[in-house]
């Protein structure tokens, strides 16, 4: 297996208990997370920090947000991406900090398209 597909299965493997109870319904974007929750998405996003500085690659943007239970297609990650780094190369490296307000963009789309299901 593959580094990523290895980060995956630790993911799932380490958190998958604890996170989903987290992700059945997910606050719109004005309500924010609970503390509990910030500290599970910050765990499992220093899971993909391979360099152990609190940071990781644009790249894995998509990954992490698929490991806490969100489905964003490749153009809503790239469109995050854009918007929240200045420069958005490879080798772009981004904190959690910049992280979670992605995550609760996707979270809050995911909300709204549920509720207009609903």
């Amino acid at each position: 297996m593959g580094s990523r597909a290895s980060t995956t299965l630790l993911v799932s493997d380490k958190v998958k208990g604890k996170l989903s109870q987290n992700f059945n319904i997910m606050p719109a974007k004005d309500q924010g997370f609970t503390e509990d929750q910030v500290e599970d998405f910050k765990e499992v996003f220093q899971l993909f920090d391979t360099k152990g500085d609190g940071l990781i690659q644009v790249s894995q943007v998509g990954e992490v947000l698929r490991a806490l239970g969100q489905n964003p297609t490749e153009g809503e990650v790239k469109k995050l991406v854009q918007s929240s780094c200045k420069s958005d190369g490879p080798d772009t490296r981004i904190t959690f900090e910049t992280f979670l307000p992605m995550l609760q963009d996707v979270s809050a789309n995911l909300s709204e398209t549920q509720s207009m299901t609903l």
